[in-house]
């Protein structure tokens, strides 16, 4: 029986609808996974945009602190110069803005600091350029006297090699080694004192010292010491030169006056009483009044060696050429075959500014000295130098004699010089005493020391003038 039309209808509905719902539930499965892949990429950018402005923030926070942290290392290295704000009103501004006025601060105290160590320095540098040039010496030693600081003047003046002596006791100073310094410091108060002492070498020196505390005149507290001094040796023996040529002017006056009446006295009374006497007697009267005669005639050669020493005259410069000089001079001992010139600079002009006629009387003292010396020893030799030197960067004409004779006794070797002062027997002891005269006045130094060998013996003696070299 066929099925009816309605039913046929329904089942295609049914059908239909059927087909429908199958593709609806296919939509729905791809709905639903678009829906979940949409939802992914949904939550997946938003925690990258999370991310992404939780890192720009977080740069933003720390911005400032990293520039913070940039600035302390600066400020480390001496850079201070203060941070940029950022645009933003925020909490950081006000560290920041604490901080550049902080660094503002430290930079004007920099600035401060500088200039004020720029002018300390050049203080520290004038006052290093006022003591290096000062003739007077200066040492500073700490409360137990202990060298720390010196000028060139001090160097000079002891005449050791005082940076041998840093950090050492005053005692290790041989100038200084027999003074107790610390019993000058009791004293109140402290007032100038002179200390006479020799240098290495063996000369004498003869300082004026004032010593006094830092600490009591309120600048260091260290306690250091300042020892402050000046070289008199020179004004002493000027004084002294002085004091011989006033005594000795005085003498003279005093004593020449008489001897003329006494030594013609002496020659009328032999006059008018020999040939009355007998024999014996006679003899007496001659002896004694030839005595007379002979005393009042080394007397008067003494009187004349008393007014050249007083009465030395100004010296008159002029300009010499020392080994020509010395040439010249030197024919008058061309007998004396013991004696040589050796000239060491003949390229050199030995040219000088002295007073001519003092020179030739300063050699021909120091060559008779030189064959004093020698006696009549056959192997007796003097050596007669004149030579160009430099001595601490000056130039200088040095001439010398030199013999090998029996030197100068230790105990007189630093008082030749002074008048009296002589080994010889018939002596006055006014002949070196006046080349010192003469060499001081023509602007030049002398010395006279003895020639040793390697045992430490004398071997002679060598008496050096250095003069100014005239260029």
């Amino acid at each position: 029986e066929p099925i009816p039309k309605r039913l046929v209808k329904d089942l295609e509905a049914l059908n239909k609808g059927f087909n429908d719902y199958e593709q609806l539930l296919l939509g729905k499965k791809g709905i639903s996974q678009i829906y979940n892949v949409t939802l992914f990429f949904t939550l997946l950018l938003s925690i990258l945009g999370a991310l992404l402005a939780s890192v720009f923030l977080s740069s933003w926070l720390v911005g400032p602190l990293r520039s913070l942290e940039k600035a302390t290392k600066a400020v480390a290295i001496g850079d201070f110069r203060p941070l940029k704000k950022d645009k933003l009103n925020h909490e950081l501004n006000d560290l920041l803005a604490s901080f550049n006025e902080m660094m503002n601060k430290i930079n004007t105290a920099q600035n401060i600091a500088s200039e004020s160590a720029r002018k300390l320095k050049e203080s520290s540098r004038f006052f290093e350029q006022l003591l290096a040039h000062l003739t007077t010496g200066v040492m500073v030693f700490d409360q137990d006297w202990n060298l720390e600081q010196f000028n060139s003047s001090a160097q000079s003046i002891l005449g050791c090699n005082l940076v041998d002596n840093l950090e050492k006791p005053i005692k290790k100073i041989k100038t200084f080694s027999n003074q107790n310094f610390n019993e000058v410091i009791k004293q109140t108060p402290l007032i100038p004192q002179r200390i006479d002492s020799r240098k290495e070498d063996g000369t004498e020196l003869s300082l004026v010292i004032s010593v006094f505390i830092l600490s009591e005149s309120g600048h260091d507290e260290k306690n250091r010491i300042i020892l402050v001094f000046d070289d008199v040796t020179a004004l002493l023996a000027a004084q002294k030169s002085q004091a011989w040529a006033d005594m000795a002017r005085g003498l003279a006056h005093e004593i020449k006056n008489p001897l003329t009446p006494i030594q013609l006295s002496a020659e009328r009374l032999q006059n008018k009483i020999s040939g009355h006497l007998g024999e014996e007697n006679e003899n007496i009267l001659n002896k004694s009044t030839q005595m007379i005669i002979t005393q009042v005639s080394a007397l008067k050669t003494m009187i004349d060696e008393f007014q050249n020493y007083a009465r030395l005259p100004s010296a008159q410069p002029t300009l010499v050429k020392l080994d020509k000089l010395l040439a010249a001079t030197l024919q008058f001992y061309s007998s004396e075959v013991r004696i040589k010139f050796l000239n060491l600079s003949k390229n050199c002009d030995l040219k000088i500014k002295v007073d001519r006629d003092q020179l030739v009387q300063v050699v021909h003292n120091l060559i008779q000295n030189a064959q004093d010396a020698i006696g009549d020893a056959s192997n007796g030799e003097i050596k007669v130098t004149c030579k160009s030197i430099k001595e601490n960067s000056i130039n200088k004409i040095r001439f010398s004699v030199e013999d090998n004779g029996v030197g100068i006794p230790d105990n007189l070797l630093s008082k030749v010089f002074e008048p009296y002062i002589t080994t010889k027997s018939k002596g006055t002891g006014l002949g070196l005493a006046i080349v010192k005269k003469i060499v001081e006045e023509n602007n030049s130094e002398i010395s006279l020391v003895n020639k040793r060998n390697k045992k430490g013996h004398v071997m002679g003696a060598i008496a050096t003038i250095d003069f100014p070299k005239n260029l």
